[in-house]
């Protein structure tokens, strides 16, 4: 499995931030991102990752290399996310509320390198990590892109938390499914309500990205515990 940069292409399908650059493309001038009374446009949203993507460029992101996200649930985290898969990364979302040990241990097993915290302020781990931890996992099968998008952590409520791969194909079928599945237009808004390392948050965020609707980003606190399963809300426009 890789994480890639380079453009889709005969034998490149298109991976999520393809299709979020592609609605922003489609429908630039649309919100896509509602934060209080700050609103994103796509265009501007991919404008702003771009940008971020070039600078974790050069502090030395590099393909398949796993870069942290700490910024709180924000239109921050979103743009951290694309730049992070733009910059060819895979994205490691991360709980800063948690025991410094903890995060120590999620870098650790993640591989971390790089991270962006609030501000999109850039940094570098001190003691970055010698294991690749991507290079074990298994090869897609034949015919199927394998490009890691994401890692999320477990719990570790039974033990050591387990990290957990999710390639951009996952996503984009996930996308593409529920645009249909649900008749979601670019007029419509969504909530996410879901904690940034609970893996539904793909949902809450990638699907209505892709199909150039609108996030409305809900304060933090303001969503149900992160044991809890959360979706967010629609409207239609």
């Amino acid at each position: 499995m890789t994480a890639a940069a380079d453009p889709p292409g005969p034998g490149r399908p298109a991976r999520t931030h393809d299709l979020v650059r592609d609605a922003a493309l489609r429908w630039p001038d649309r919100p896509a991102l509602i934060e209080g009374d700050t609103v994103l446009s796509h265009r501007q949203l991919d404008l702003r990752a771009q940008d971020l993507a070039q600078a974790l460029v050069a502090r030395g992101a590099a393909r398949d290399m796993t870069i942290g996200v700490g910024a709180p649930r924000s239109a921050e985290h979103v743009i951290a996310a694309l730049a992070v898969w733009k910059a060819g990364g895979v994205y490691v979302p991360l709980a800063t509320d948690l025991p410094p040990a903890r995060i120590a241990d999620m870098l650790r097993i993640a591989g971390v390198r790089l991270t962006v915290g609030p501000g999109l302020t850039i940094s570098e781990i001190v003691d970055p990590p010698v294991d690749q931890p991507l290079a074990g996992l298994p090869p897609a099968p034949e015919g199927e892109d394998g490009a890691v998008a994401c890692v999320y952590f477990t719990s570790g409520s039974t033990g050591s938390p387990k990290a957990v791969a999710l390639t951009h194909a996952g996503i984009v079928n996930e996308a593409l499914w529920s645009h249909d599945a649900f008749s979601i237009r670019p007029e419509d808004r969504s909530g996410w309500l879901a904690y940034p390392g609970f893996a539904i948050s793909r949902w809450e965020l990638w699907t209505p990205l892709t199909a150039g609707a609108a996030i409305t980003v809900s304060e933090e606190g303001a969503s149900a515990s992160r044991g809890r399963s959360v979706t967010g809300c629609w409207t239609r426009g």
